[in-house]
């Protein structure tokens, strides 16, 4: 509530209608069931237009670092997929060994 009086926004996002709601400047009702979609739409404006603090991300996170490209998901599969034993050899899971200047 400090924050609202400070002249923050509040953007609740649920499935249903509730107190928090009711003091939200903006109510967003989803379905239920398309709260991964959401999130994924949020995670999506966030990093095309540049909503994020790239400082943060540099000193505490893996997001600089790229995924090694031998890893594929194929027809549900998993790379490194072995179909006689069953099993998955999850080297080619790992991050590259040097991180990438952009994100």
């Amino acid at each position: 509530m400090k924050a609202k009086k400070n002249g923050l926004k509040i953007m609740h996002v649920d499935v249903r209608f509730t107190r928090t709601s009711k003091i939200a400047d903006y109510f967003i009702q989803i379905r239920p069931g398309t709260d991964i979609a959401f999130l994924g739409a949020i995670i999506n404006y966030v990093i095309q237009n540049h909503k994020y603090d790239e400082q943060y991300i540099r000193l505490h996170t893996n997001a600089y670092y790229l995924i090694n490209p031998a890893f594929s998901f194929d027809d549900g599969i998993f790379s490194g997929y072995d179909e006689k034993a069953r099993k998955y050899d999850m080297t080619t899971w790992q991050y590259q060994s040097t991180p990438t200047a952009n994100l």
